[in-house]
């Protein structure tokens, strides 16, 4: 789900995953740890049906065809568990105030970019940012990541704002 490009041939750099991994864990942490018990198996049971849809529906069909589920596919149910976490932990999120929003905010949009870094760069078949590609996009490389580079800062900022002045998050 997090960061497979085209066929499932291009995958991000491994520190997107890191990062995407380490605030969804932080925000589930977080929720779980303030979550009543009918929180948690909610939680829970959304994390149950995220593993074991993709297993019942391919199951039937997996000597034939091979197991061709993708994390795409699980995505929109996926979604819910860092929302529903965020929900639960509301109250310590508000005291924990804007740096933690700031922090997850700019690590993600690091994620981001390296990912459409990589993606770029396999796809150009470039050696570098610099270096001769087989494919060049539009202006060059190094232009159209500059400016994706913005426009994620641009909406980091965005997202940061809208978090922080919405939910009267302090600055703690």
């Amino acid at each position: 789900m997090i960061g497979s490009f085209g066929w499932t041939d291009t995958p991000s750099p491994p520190v997107t995953h890191y990062l995407w991994l380490a605030c969804i864990g932080a925000v589930v942490i977080v929720g779980v740890a303030r979550a009543s018990r009918r929180q948690a198996a909610a939680l829970l049971g959304l994390g149950a049906i995220i593993v074991a849809l993709p297993v019942a529906l391919e199951s039937s069909h997996a000597r034939e065809i091979g197991f061709v589920w993708l994390g795409r596919y699980t995505l929109p149910l996926a979604v819910g568990i860092p929302i529903l976490a965020a929900t639960m932990g509301h109250e310590s999120f508000k005291a924990l105030g804007r740096r933690v929003v700031t922090v997850v905010v700019g690590l993600l949009a690091v994620a981001h970019a390296l990912a459409f870094g990589g993606a770029l760069l396999r796809y150009s078949g470039s050696a570098g940012f610099l270096g001769s590609a087989r494919w060049s996009p539009p202006g060059s490389i190094a232009v159209l990541l500059v400016a994706y580079t913005v426009a994620v800062a641009v909406y980091a900022v965005w997202a940061r704002r809208l978090a922080c002045g919405k939910s009267g998050l302090t600055d703690a």
